[in-house]
């Protein structure tokens, strides 16, 4: 890969369906990112650690997996998209992304790793699945993690919500949206 590269800007070529492990580890110089339609894998610890990374991420429609750590440790990222088609993030795929304070997760997703979402400064996350994934913390981060303000999800799951331990600890309030 490029491990460690010195790029500031990398945009993945179209055909390229997957990103390898590793593949822009550490790339600490690296402000800018675009991924195109037709990448369906992001492998773990692909953008890990690449603190230059600033503002917005959009992980397009065609991504279905994010492995483990694949932007963790990206700080300067301000907001991220999701797929829309997104089945499966990784743990701690984006740990410590601490300049992101809202989040959306997909209807899609099936699978949410232990710590996903931990040292992120979030205040509000929208859920549109119908359940939370039945294991795994996605937002644990360590002994004394602050809650979150609020989880808004579909219309009729706040008491699936509420019922799952790892999700109704996590925020101060569970609100249905309309």
């Amino acid at each position: 890969g490029f491990d460690g590269c010195v790029f500031s800007e990398i945009t993945i070529p179209s055909g390229v369906e997957t990103i390898g492990p590793h593949a822009f580890q550490y790339c600490e110089n690296l402000t800018s990112i675009t991924i195109p339609e037709g990448v369906k894998y992001i492998n773990y610890q692909a953008f890990d650690g690449c603190a230059g990374l600033s503002g917005i991420l959009n992980i397009p429609d065609s991504v279905t997996d994010l492995g483990d750590q694949a932007f963790q440790d990206c700080a300067g990222l301000t907001s991220i998209n999701l797929s829309s088609n997104l089945n499966y993030i990784g743990w701690n795929a984006f740990r410590d992304c601490s300049g992101v304070s809202t989040l959306t997760i997909p209807a899609s997703v099936q699978t949410i790793g232990d710590s996903a979402f931990a040292g992120m400064q979030l205040t509000s996350v929208t859920s549109l699945m119908q359940h939370p994934p039945y294991d795994g913390d996605p937002f644990w981060n360590g002994a004394g993690t602050s809650k979150i303000e609020v989880l808004y999800v579909p219309s009729g799951c706040a008491d699936i919500y509420m019922s799952n331990a790892n999700w109704s600890t996590s925020f101060n309030s569970i609100i249905e949206l309309n």
